[in-house]
């Protein structure tokens, strides 16, 4: 659930236009999840933003094995 995921500053990255400063896209897109990577630089979560969906957060084994970080 996104409330549960990640600290306060990354999820309201994800709900505001500054994500530049605390989410950072790490990784190659994933074009079989039609999907990119973002990693909190506070909190250290793993995000996954698919296209025209809401962003959920992964955890650090599946970032490496979805996205080779």
């Amino acid at each position: 659930m996104f409330v549960e995921t990640g600290c306060e500053k990354c999820r309201n990255a994800w709900m505001s236009a500054n994500q530049d400063k605390t989410l950072q896209h790490v990784g190659k897109e994933n074009y079989e999840r039609q999907a990119r990577l973002h990693r909190c630089n506070d909190c250290g979560t793993y995000w996954e933003e698919p296209n025209g969906a809401y962003p959920s957060g992964l955890s650090e084994s599946d970032a490496k094995r979805l996205y080779n970080v």
